[in-house]
């Protein structure tokens, strides 16, 4: 006899129940859930619908059980899935209503899978099927399937960076929100939102986003009753982003409230894989709070709670790399507190089984190298720790993938700086200098090397195979290409979602990385092409540094050194004086006190004072680096204005980027501008490769008789000035003059110049030209440094922007001059790619460049290009000719107008061997002669270049 309906509907309720107390720790209730589904199986048989809930129950139950028991393990989660499968399909045929939550919770259990296993299709199937429920659902199940959505987005981007995927969950979930109305699934969304926009934090270092962050977990957690399952990890998310504020903002009270919170939730969740995730949580709470206090009993406790979450995972889970971390870094610091070496010796072993988990994803396979290393390092094992560090700088070329948005790429390349100088001081105090010189020119420029590829090493491969080397080149292009709304947002940015662009562009990922990867493998199988594109060995290095003198500037926690590259030999020169540490305090000062100099709202005093600064900065560059290196070759005494000046080219690591280098002097009046002329450069790789060709050679489309260079009085010349005040930015009334007096001196000059100046207008001038002069404003975006512009007249809505200038091909460019601010500046977190205006222009094909490493005055600027145009051609090439309205006879008087976009006759100089280093040298040594107290004026221009 069939039971009462009321009585069905009310076990059904029941079964819901006990899996929530089973989920708030009442180990009993499982069992007598699954004892009621039986009994459901069994007495309500008639309708196929009933039968589809059973099922779909039945999956909840086994999902349940995974997610509690730290016994359950693959075979159990795979049987889950085939249980899901079969719901989903008898729910397609019977129950639509039910098909959501049968999706729903396959697609939790191939979530679940993928976090263990790393398996990428199961993540993709995943969220295919929790989108198209997400479209199916309505009522209160379409928040529900939002929610879910949303977690498995974010799940995805923990591994993979993919921040498309978050942005994508932070935009349904808020759409959902606006829809929803206050009730018992608002705070799942609320919850969900908070941990998109933690994501999205993390990888923009915007402080608006944690706070948005933080009110959203408030929200969330104000929702939930403290009884709700729920409810611990709502109180642990919050502690999350309270850590975040602390970091942020240095105050003690976020921190203190954070482990307040973790604390009520782990007491709260007694079992279960959620404990070892708030173990992890509270474990780095207290070792900030330690760091804030030096309490040692928040030392000790953290390293307690951090060994049971690790005892959580299983060997091959990729979820335990961030605790395992934190775990070593934590014994190193109770090493250091207590001096027990055994405290080194387990930090060791945790950092190493890190590192050996397969399924982890490549950034966080680097981090725990990086750890590894680090704690071999101190172990006094410096053999070991340049093992370690090495492999992982093996693996940074992959974070740097064309198939990963440049802001994921970006994100994952900030956590590995300071890698290669870490691994160059290990090798040196291994008494290893030529590792240390592969390791250092291997792990920087990561972004730069990827693109750079010089005319003699794909000559041999024209000669071997020329079907190869046009699908290198075919291939080559098409990585290349720019990324459709791949940035953060802002300007420029396209309407549509950069998630659903990459989603319409139908791409598979991993493709494009897959074929590249491949093609190497079939080049490097060619005879006598194995080496090809791989990481040059010392020996190769020495030979692209020439004669030199090439030195790279080495801080690090180990050592400072300068390695000097002449005339084939490797000299290490120890630089004691020179820390870590004051060398990312006097950047920071460098920074404020430039900026202040030229503030127009700053008191006289006040920009006294940062002068003043920058002569000390400039001081202690000239004590600690610079002195002792121009030493150490042999310039130790003023050049002789009759013979020709020596050289030096700077290849300075990390922050020591942001210092003028050439522009060092002492308070007793020594200085390198007195000495050599002084030139920069991002890797060893880029000057041997810019050298071996010309601008052939920097992006690698010479193909066999294809001309180098430019010369003759054929060549074209692209000036262009921006005086008028552009939305957003002042006037600089000196630089339409100071494009004047560039085109006087460059051939076949054209200046475009107010509203002709447009993005379009200027990168179809830069095609085919040889010569650039900017005369504009510039923006920095320490965000997405592809973002970063130079401002022309429709610069808000189509930017000039370093990714548009980085990918183009101009095979004969030879110069590129940028008055504008900061244009050889990028962000500090990713010192070491080069990533900024100078190098953007370096990569499309310019030899030289010329860019500034701060903001710059009108007037010395202009000063600046009239004494480098007037040496930048050997003595005895022909002068401008007489009467050319483009040079003025006094070039600073003002000149007559110039229409927009014409051209200037083409009566520039004889064409010869230009010399931009040494022009910019006496250009600058002229104005500080004048401007000796006032540096922000005059040592801002650097060249770059061979």
């Amino acid at each position: 006899m069939m039971d009462d309906p009321a009585a069905i509907a009310a076990r059904y309720d029941e079964v819901g129940r006990l899996l929530r107390r089973y989920e708030g720790g009442d180990d009993t209730a499982l069992g007598r859930a699954e004892a009621l589904l039986d009994w459901l199986a069994a007495h309500d048989p008639v309708r196929a619908e009933n039968a589809v809930a059973v099922a779909v129950l039945r999956v909840q139950v086994g999902l349940a059980r995974v997610r509690r028991s730290t016994e359950a393990g693959a075979a159990d989660l795979d049987a889950v899935i085939d249980n899901a499968r079969r719901a989903l399909t008898a729910a397609r045929a019977a129950d639509p209503a039910n098909w959501s939550a049968a999706a729903g919770l396959l697609a939790e259990a191939l979530q679940m899978r993928y976090a263990w296993h790393g398996r990428p299709g199961d993540l993709d199937e995943a969220v295919a099927l929790l989108r198209q429920a997400a479209r199916a659902a309505t009522g209160g199940n379409r928040a529900t399937a939002v929610a879910a959505l949303a977690r498995c987005l974010l799940s995805g981007s923990d591994t993979s960076r993919r921040t498309d995927h978050v942005r994508e969950a932070v935009e349904v979930l808020r759409a959902e929100l606006d829809r929803d109305p206050p009730g018992p699934s608002r705070p799942p969304l609320l919850h969900g939102l908070g941990n998109a926009l933690m994501r999205l934090y993390d990888r923009t270092a915007d402080p608006g986003l944690l706070e948005q962050a933080r009110a959203a977990y408030q929200a969330a957690l104000e929702g939930i009753p403290p009884d709700d399952p729920r409810y611990p990890a709502a109180l642990c998310s919050l502690g999350s982003a309270l850590v975040r504020l602390h970091e942020h903002t240095g105050t003690l009270g976020p921190v203190e409230s954070a482990v307040a919170l973790y604390r009520y939730g782990l007491a709260r969740v007694p079992t279960g894989r959620a404990r070892r995730d708030y173990l992890d949580g509270l474990g780095y709470a207290l070792r900030k709070r330690y760091d804030a206090r030096g309490d040692p009993a928040d030392l000790v406790e953290c390293v307690d709670v951090l060994r049971q979450a690790v005892a959580g995972y299983q060997p091959d889970e990729p979820g335990q790399l961030p605790a395992r971390r934190s775990l070593a870094q934590a014994l190193r610091a109770a090493h250091l507190r207590t001096g027990d070496r055994r405290l080194l010796r387990e930090a060791a072993q945790v950092s190493a089984a890190a590192a050996r988990v397969p399924t982890a994803p490549v950034s966080e396979q680097i981090w725990a190298l990086s750890v590894h290393g680090h704690v071999r390092a101190a172990q006094g094992r410096w053999a070991a720790a340049t093992e370690s560090l090495a492999r992982a700088i093996d693996l940074m070329p992959r974070l740097a993938s064309p198939d990963r948005l440049r802001v994921d790429r970006y994100y994952d390349l900030s956590r590995a700086a300071g890698l290669a100088t870490s691994a160059a001081s290990c090798a040196l105090n291994a008494s290893r200098p030529k590792r240390a010189l592969e390791l250092l020119e291997q792990g920087r420029g990561v972004q730069l090397n990827r693109r750079l590829v010089a005319h003699d090493e794909l000559a041999p491969l024209w000669r071997s195979d020329p079907v190869l080397a046009r699908r290198y080149l075919r291939l080559r292009a098409e990585l290349d290409r720019p990324e459709p709304g791949g940035g953060l947002a802002g300007p420029g940015a396209p309407a549509r979602p950069a998630w659903a662009t990459a989603r319409a562009a139908g791409v598979p990922a991993g493709d494009r990385e897959a074929a590249w990867e491949e093609l190497l493998r079939q080049i490097r199988a060619r005879p006598g092409m194995a080496g090809f594109l791989r990481p040059a060995s010392a020996r190769t290095l020495l030979s692209r540094a020439g004669t030199g003198p090439v030195v790279l500037i080495v801080p690090s926690q180990y050592r400072s050194d300068a390695l000097i590259l002449r005339a084939g030999r490797l000299a290490v020169l120890r630089l004691p004086d020179l820390t870590e540490r004051a060398v990312v305090d006097n950047a920071a000062r460098l920074r404020d006190a430039a900026a202040t100099a030229h503030d127009p709202d700053a008191r006289a005093r006040t920009r006294l004072a940062a002068e003043q600064a920058v002569r000390d900065i400039l001081d202690w560059l000239w004590r600690t680096t610079v002195g002792p290196v121009l030493d150490q070759l042999g310039f130790g005494r003023v050049a002789d204005p009759a013979e020709p000046w020596p050289r030096v080219w700077w290849c300075p690591a990390a922050p020591m980027s942001f210092f003028p280098l050439h522009a060092a002097q002492g308070s007793d009046g020594e200085s390198a501008l007195d000495r050599v002329v002084s030139s920069y450069i991002p890797t060893v790789t880029a000057l041997g490769r810019v050298r071996a060709t010309g601008s052939s050679a920097v992006r690698g489309s010479i193909a066999p008789g294809a001309r180098a260079g430019a010369s003759g009085p054929s060549a074209r010349s692209c000036v262009v000035a921006l005086s008028e005040a552009a939305s957003g930015v002042r006037a600089l009334p000196r630089a339409l003059h100071e494009a004047r007096i560039a085109a006087a001196a460059l051939p076949g000059a054209r200046i475009t110049a107010a509203t002709a100046a447009t993005r379009d207008r200027v990168l179809e001038e830069l095609t085919g030209c040889a010569y650039a002069h900017f005369a504009c404003h510039a923006v920095v975006d320490p965000q997405d440094p592809a973002a970063s512009r130079l401002i022309l007249s429709d610069h808000r809505r189509e930017p000039l922007t370093v990714a548009d200038v980085s990918h183009l091909d101009l095979t004969h460019a030879q110069l590129a001059y940028l008055s504008a601010c900061s244009t050889a500046l990028g962000p500090p977190r990713l010192a070491d790619e080069a990533l900024h205006i100078a190098g953007a222009f370096l990569l499309a094909g310019f030899r030289h460049v010329i860019g500034t490493l701060w903001e710059t005055d009108d007037d010395a600027a202009v000063r600046i290009a009239q004494g480098f145009y007037a040496r930048l051609w050997p003595p005895g090439q022909a002068p401008p000719a007489p009467g050319n309205p483009a040079a003025p006879s006094d070039p600073m008087a003002p000149s007559g107008p110039t229409a927009p976009g014409d051209p200037s006759p083409p009566r520039g100089p004889t064409l010869g061997p230009l010399d931009p280093a040494r022009a910019l040298h006496h250009a600058v040594r002229a104005l500080r002669q004048r401007y000796r107290d006032t540096p922000t004026l005059w040592a801002a221009h650097i060249h770059t270049g061979p």
